[in-house]
């Protein structure tokens, strides 16, 4: 899985963090069923951090699903976890 954020304003975006996290995977059956979770049992600093994202450029980040999926229908969320956690949401369905 791939996520990516692209600036596509004139103007710098900055970035701001509550932890050493900059991004998160999420798989789920159901809204209540999650079948995977990048972040799920990691530990992060707990640091306030800021990254800046110049004009025309971006962020790009890839992780790979372990294990591997079961048959079904999944919704698949990435999120960069900025302080405004909604930013760079995107949701995928997948049916095997």
């Amino acid at each position: 899985m791939t996520l990516e954020l692209r600036n596509d304003s004139a103007d710098p975006l900055v970035l701001d963090f509550v932890t050493g996290q900059r991004y998160d995977f999420v798989i789920l059956r159901t809204r209540e069923d999650t079948v995977w979770s990048w972040s799920k049992g990691k530990a992060f600093t707990q640091v306030l951090g800021q990254e800046t994202v110049k004009p025309d450029q971006g962020l790009v980040y890839s992780e790979r699903i372990r294990p591997e999926l079961p048959l079904g229908t999944f919704q698949i969320h990435g999120r960069i976890t900025t302080r405004k956690n909604t930013l760079a949401d995107s949701t995928v369905i997948v049916i095997q």
